[in-house]
């Protein structure tokens, strides 16, 4: 068996044999190495982001909207659908964690242009 001394000196004269093959395997490492740093920053980021987002709505706001449509496989968008109603934004308040209510309203109307 050999000694790790004479291990040293074959690794150190096989490097300096294949000076171009070492020189892409160290770029290789170093390229992974910055890739891993990246995408840890840019988690942390996002991840930073998304707090600050929460954050500016406030921490007790809870958000709820009634259902949406479909028409012919068409998703026609959140709120379309009448599930929720007046009365049941009045008994809201009466439960222990709601301070307020704010009830959205919103219409639409079609006009038709012709002749």
């Amino acid at each position: 068996m050999k000694s790790p001394a004479s291990a040293m000196r074959i690794a150190f004269r096989a490097l300096e044999v294949n000076n171009f093959r070492s020189a892409l395997t160290m770029l290789g490492i170093m390229i992974g190495v910055a890739a891993v740093i990246a995408t840890a920053a840019i988690g942390s980021g996002a991840k930073q982001r998304i707090q600050q987002q929460i954050a500016s709505i406030g921490s007790n706001t809870v958000i709820i909207l009634p259902g949406s449509l479909t028409s012919s496989g068409m998703r026609m968008g959140t709120g379309n659908a009448v599930t929720l109603s007046e009365s049941d934004a009045r008994e809201l308040p009466g439960q222990d964690q709601a301070d307020f209510i704010l009830i959205p309203v919103s219409t639409s109307k079609r006009k038709v242009l012709g002749i």
